[in-house]
């Protein structure tokens, strides 16, 4: 992304994978964190956990379960609104195992 626009470099910061992070304060609302959580899908891919005042969102984009290890990154959190991409999840669409 940089290649095509150099000058957002002053606007992003590398988050590591898993690593929760508080991206903003909102003065006597409370804290807003974030967390990517690797989505097993393509190299880099990933989920995007956003906690804050108004509860846990977890956002799946394109993502491929893989059982427990999946649900440990995730943790025991309560998740209050799960955006769960479903594009492809239609008896239509026919996929090689």
């Amino acid at each position: 992304m940089l290649i095509r626009f150099p000058s957002l470099k002053v606007f992003l910061e590398p988050i590591d994978m898993g690593k929760e992070v508080v991206i903003d304060t909102i003065k006597g609302k409370g804290d807003i964190s974030i967390r990517f959580i690797d989505a097993n899908h393509c190299p880099g891919s990933s989920m995007i956990m956003i906690t804050g005042p108004n509860g846990t969102v977890l956002h799946t984009g394109d993502f491929r379960y893989n059982g427990t290890k999946m649900l440990k990154e995730v943790g025991f959190t309560k998740i209050d609104y799960l955006y769960l991409d479903n594009t492809f999840c239609t008896p239509e669409e026919q996929f090689p195992c």
